[in-house]
């Protein structure tokens, strides 16, 4: 028999060859990704090569909250601040969520094109890798904590009941400039948007 492989032969070394510079690759934007998590900061994982598809430069993220007063919400009134955090936490909870989910997993989402988020994984709980991977997010939250400070009024508009704020959103150690608005709608409640997430 000669020394000469089949195609076969040759299609499945060239397969391995493929398969271990991706995984490589993969491994090391994991690492990163999970390095600029666990610095707890949205910008460095925003500018990640492969989250840039994923997550736009600037993110809006919409939250409506009851308040009591019929006037004019402030980006200082304590149920704005509220809701300001709540929808941050809530986007870093997003945006980790495919990145830990590799990490347990060691299914590259992000090369693949699989989208994961964190309701669909706890809807399928009963699936050992979800549980694994909703409680490791999970235990993550808990060591981020996030508060606004250095807020300015950049615009009220009493007409129509809307304010505008620019703030630094503090995420652990790190700054974030961030913009908001805070807006009554018809029904009272107190309509807030996010912007630069």
């Amino acid at each position: 028999m000669s020394g000469k492989k089949s195609p076969q032969e040759n299609l499945t070394e060239i397969s391995e060859k493929i398969k271990g510079s991706a995984q490589r690759e993969f491994s090391e934007a994991k690492d990163s990704l999970m390095a600029d998590i666990n610095e707890g900061g949205f910008k460095k994982l925003i500018k990640n090569k492969y989250f840039i598809g994923v997550v736009g430069l600037l993110s809006v993220f919409i939250f409506i909250a009851i308040s009591s007063s019929g006037g004019t919400p402030k980006g200082t009134d304590s149920v704005v601040k509220k809701t300001v955090i709540e929808i941050a936490m809530k986007e870093l909870k997003k945006q980790i969520t495919p990145a830990i989910y590799t990490e347990v997993t060691k299914v590259p989402v992000g090369l693949i094109g699989l989208q994961v988020t964190y309701d669909d994984l706890v809807k399928n709980i009963d699936q050992d890798d979800n549980r694994k991977v909703v409680n490791k997010i999970d235990e993550k939250m808990k060591t981020i904590s996030m508060s606004l400070s250095n807020i300015r009024t950049k615009e009220i508009n009493e007409d129509i009941k809307k304010s505008t704020s620019s703030a630094d959103l503090k995420i652990n150690e790190k700054t974030i400039p961030i913009t908001y608005t805070a807006q009554r709608n018809n029904d009272g409640d107190v309509y807030v948007e996010v912007f630069g997430l």
